[in-house]
């Protein structure tokens, strides 16, 4: 397992190296029990994670046991309103819950597509899952609106994602990192992911671990979206750091960007790979939430944050240079714009849900 990862962060992800490099000069690499736990849960999120990728009846098994779980706490996405009020009840933060439904609806795209095998998801199909309500309002919106088979919506439901963090670092004054969210979600824009259902094994890239020759299935089904390596690396450094920064529970979020099967992806894999194991984390933090327990941050992590948010802006040229239309005075301009009222203009974005 550390192979893999230590192979990914080397080949894939300089500004974690550079991170790290600082962090050890600094002395905030010690050994603590919020540590030891990252570690022993990293190790059962990326069997959980990659059988889920390779096995589709595991994949469904889990899902469903997660949504017995989440019914336990009052939370069924079925009922929309009543699972906001309930989910407000166990956390106050509505980022925190806005993640958990926005993240689900993808899983529910995974799992319908995937159950299809290659057949295209059709409106008719869609309409009577949402009548018989096996699907929510929100996941019939992103998924009845198709063009040329491709789920159209898609696109802009990740940047919303990336967005609704973005807002959050902004408003807890990490101004470095929410600006590295506006160039993801542009990149995203100008390069939208096209979702491609094919047969495949999904494991770590140049993987030396036996694990996962007990898992693959040559007959497995699963999403490819082709993203760039400057994207999947700034979206996992960024990421990273806004966890650090903002959120308590690191010993279970944390990991969910540094399991092999993430951190050292294949470019095809990466986005699919990482919907299983936000999913799975957020459940994990809803969970342990409701059972009203939770583990603090970092000491020292408002100064971890803030180094690490100057390390990733640095590395958002490579994006903006290669891969985004627009110059950095013209991405930072956008940058400006957005974020001089950011919530009215995430608001904006939602309007793909009227």
């Amino acid at each position: 397992m550390f192979e893999n990862i230590k192979k990914g962060l080397i080949n894939k992800h300089p500004a974690i190296i550079k991170f790290l490099e600082e962090a050890l000069d600094k002395k905030w690499l010690i050994k603590t029990d919020q540590v030891q736990r990252a570690v022993h849960n990293l190790f059962v999120l990326e069997r959980i994670t990659s059988a889920m990728c390779n096995d589709h009846n595991f994949f469904l098994e889990l899902q469903n046991h997660y949504k017995d779980k989440e019914k336990e706490c009052g939370l069924n996405t079925r009922k929309l309103v009543s699972t906001i009020f309930n989910a407000l009840k166990i956390s106050r933060s509505s980022f925190r819950i806005s993640k958990a439904i926005s993240v689900d609806s993808l899983m529910i795209y995974f799992q319908l597509q995937r159950g299809l095998q290659k057949t295209p998801l059709e409106i008719n199909f869609l309409k009577e899952k949402y009548r018989r309500n096996k699907i929510n309002f929100i996941e019939y919106k992103l998924l009845s609106s198709k063009q040329e088979g491709e789920i159209e919506h898609l696109s802009e439901f990740v940047r919303i994602n990336i967005h609704e963090a973005g807002v959050t670092e902004f408003k807890n004054n990490f101004k470095d990192n929410a600006f590295c969210a506006y160039v993801l979600a542009e990149y995203i824009e100008d390069n939208p992911p096209h979702p491609f259902f094919e047969k495949r094994e999904i494991i770590p890239e140049g993987n030396s671990d036996d694990f996962y020759e007990s898992i693959v299935n040559k007959k497995n089904l699963f999403p490819k979206m082709t993203m760039s390596q400057n994207f999947d690396s700034l979206y996992t450094t960024w990421n990273l750091a806004f966890v650090v920064g903002n959120l308590k529970n690191l010993d279970l979020l944390i990991p969910k960007l540094l399991i092999p099967s993430l951190i050292n992806a294949k470019k095809d894999d990466f986005i699919s790979i990482r919907v299983i194991s936000l999913w799975l984390s957020v459940n994990h933090v809803l969970f342990r939430t409701c059972e009203k327990r939770e583990m603090a941050g970092f000491k020292n992590k408002i100064e971890m944050a803030r180094t690490w948010e100057k390390i990733n802006k640095e590395y958002s040229r490579n994006i903006i240079k290669e891969e985004i239309n627009g110059t950095m005075a013209e991405v930072q301009n956008g940058y400006n714009k957005f974020y001089k009222y950011p919530l009215y203009n995430f608001i904006k974005m939602l309007k793909m849900f009227r």
